[in-house]
């Protein structure tokens, strides 16, 4: 898209005769990005599940923090998945809520380009992604980013990254790499920082840094992980995944090797490109209208330059871990907050009124259609849903019907192995263990029998 083209996005609807009103455009994208949150929405599983109740007990290790508080209050429903559901559940409605409000807000904005980026952004598959990963430990850091990025006082934001975000550290260490450079680039947004400034800012960074070393060199020894295992299966109410737990054992050399043998595997190859494909389009147009808005800011080269890369930042997690829905999520996401925060502050340019060209919406029309058209595998064999949802209308009426209880159970199909099927093969899940699809299908050749 050429600087021409987003000029002419740049213009502002007539007040009184615009040809959609304000609150429709609110309303569709409100309603777009909850139409990504069924897509993609299930329930928490056994990995996530596994992630939060590892702990400290038999020595410090990366991803123990929650495990740890939960080990310390000594409760033992806490232990339970149900609990698992409802914490995760929680996460992630705080962070679609914050995500929902800057939607809103960009939907209100009287941009035409802010309306459509609202949009495009609300219809991607980064939503979808997100709320199928409820409760990884993205999450946390997510959260964190967003309430740092909603605070204007900088001392305050100071403090809040000094802590809260390196705890998120403690939480998953990826958060790092995920979000703490478009962190920093929110601190840049208020340069010149000099004197007391600088030095809080300077705290704050030694904090979430020292946090990272500290995971990074903190690796449990293999008895402790088996220990480990075996004292939270005793609580937990639902097989833990094995992996997770040895994961633990793990150095960042040990991730760094394994991760290379991936890309000899064309499966993941495809997964990578898949993920960069879908991508790809949502984030250049945030990036390039957030550049430009950076540009007639006054904001120099260098500045932009380190925008680019605090957005792109998640793609270098390609080279040690094999989540690439994750990665690129978190890039379109990162998009978005750069784009939203530097659009939202800004003054509406006034040079830009004019009649609306064919070709500006048209582009983001096509974008918005590509994305809801978009598809990209899921974890543990799901797949992406599309309206009328028929597998979350499965899953209600069953529990109607006490079929199903209720928190629905997690996927307990990595061991055994999980299968994509279509519902004509008689399953209800699109990803069931194998054992469970010999089940159901023997169930439904039972159920034909005279």
């Amino acid at each position: 898209m050429d600087q021409e083209l987003t000029h002419q996005l740049c213009i502002r609807p007539p007040s009184s005769t615009t040809w959609v009103g304000q609150r429709a455009w609110v309303l569709f994208g409100i309603g777009l990005l909850l139409n990504s949150v069924l897509r993609g929405i299930r329930a928490p599983s056994r990995y996530v599940y596994t992630e939060m109740l590892q702990n400290y007990s038999f020595g410090f290790c990366k991803r123990g923090l929650v495990g740890t508080l939960i080990a310390a209050l000594d409760i033992h429903a806490l232990y339970h998945y149900s609990f698992c559901f409802f914490f995760c559940l929680v996460l992630l409605f705080f962070n679609i809520a914050i995500l929902s409000d800057l939607v809103r807000r960009l939907c209100a904005a009287p941009l035409l380009t802010s309306r459509f980026a609202a949009l495009i952004f609300s219809s991607s598959l980064a939503i979808v992604v997100l709320t199928h990963a409820a409760g990884y430990g993205d999450h946390i850091g997510l959260l964190v980013t967003l309430l740092a990025w909603r605070i204007r006082g900088f001392y305050v934001r100071s403090v809040c990254v000094a802590t809260l975000f390196t705890l998120s550290i403690l939480a998953h260490e990826t958060n790092f790499v995920l979000f703490f450079p478009i962190i920093l680039f929110r601190f840049l947004l208020d340069m010149p920082v000099t004197g007391s400034k600088l030095a809080i800012l300077g705290v704050a960074c030694a904090c979430v840094v020292a946090a990272l070393i500290g995971v990074s060199f903190a690796h449990l020894s293999v008895p402790s992980a088996k220990a480990l295992y075996q004292s939270l299966q005793h609580e937990a109410d639902y097989p833990l995944r094995k992996d997770e737990i040895f994961a633990i054992t793990a150095t960042f050399s040990d991730f760094l090797k394994s991760q290379s043998t991936s890309w000899n595997d064309p499966t993941f190859v495809q997964l990578f490109l898949n993920s960069l494909i879908v991508s790809i389009p949502t984030t250049v147009f945030l990036l390039k209208g957030a550049l430009l808005a950076l540009s007639e800011a006054g904001r120099s080269p260098l500045v932009r330059t380190a925008a680019a890369l605090a957005v792109l930042s998640p793609l270098s997690l390609h080279l040690v871990a094999y989540d690439c829905q994750r990665w690129t999520t978190a890039m379109m996401i990162n998009a978005f907050l750069l784009f939203a925060t530097v659009t939202l502050q800004r003054r509406p340019p006034t040079n830009h009124e004019g009649p609306m060209t064919w070709r500006a919406p048209l582009i983001a029309v096509s974008l918005i259609a590509l994305n809801l058209s978009s598809t990209l595998p899921l974890f543990d064999g799901y797949i992406v849903q599309n309206f009328p949802y028929n597998e979350h209308l499965n899953d209600f009426i069953r529990m109607i019907k006490g079929d199903s209880r209720f928190p629905p159970p997690p996927a307990l199909c990595e061991e055994s192995g999980c299968l994509t099927v279509t519902e004509q093969l008689g399953a209800s899940k699109s990803a069931v263990s194998k054992g469970e699809l010999a089940k159901e299908l023997q169930r439904e050749l039972d159920a034909e029998r005279p």
